[in-house]
């Protein structure tokens, strides 16, 4: 089996209670979700470098640090803004975020777009993990999460994509056509 195929299905996002609890200077806060999220990201360009933190903070995206320290808030939105960057302008990552912490609290709202992330790239590459024919289930959500659905599905299906093109196929990264 191919090995990052295998890595983005088993690929679990840390949650709000294990998010780090010490606030983090930025090159720590770098080291941390660039680790967090190396599995779904096959380019080989840097996942977070400390301009973009420092550029997020000046659009507002995430909060200013305290004392250059960066807490659990913005652990959890830089992780969403990393990944939603795929899929989105990050001018509708900060509308959306925006939008969804209306609806619900920033840790509620982080879980529940790790879940949706996690179930999507499952469902996504599925069917080339067991090896089976592909198809792509359906989606159903909550009027409230029906956007961070759809982000989610969003993302996995732009890696799947960009793997099938950078493995010059897709029988080149195990897909089956039945």
């Amino acid at each position: 089996m191919n090995n990052t195929i295998e890595k983005i299905y088993t690929f679990k996002l840390p949650r709000w209670q294990q998010l780090p609890e010490q606030p983090l200077r930025s090159s720590q806060l770098v080291q941390y979700v660039t680790e967090q999220l190396r599995a779904i990201f096959i380019d080989k360009e840097e996942i977070i470098t400390t301009t973009m933190i420092q550029n997020y903070v000046k659009w507002g995206i995430i909060p200013r640090p305290d004392g250059k320290k960066y807490c659990k808030e913005h652990i959890a939105k830089l992780i969403v803004v990393i990944i939603l960057k795929k899929v989105l302008h990050i001018r509708y990552i900060k509308k959306g975020m925006e939008l969804q912490l209306n609806i619900m609290d920033i840790a509620t709202g982080y879980d529940r777009f790790c879940e949706y992330l996690e179930e999507k790239l499952q469902l996504t590459f599925r069917s080339i993990y067991f090896n089976k024919p592909y198809e792509l289930g359906k989606i159903f959500s909550s009027d409230e999460e029906v956007g961070l659905n759809a982000l989610a599905y969003s993302f996995a299906l732009n890696l799947l994509a960009n793997i099938i093109i950078s493995q010059k196929g897709f029988k080149n990264i195990g897909g089956s056509h039945g």
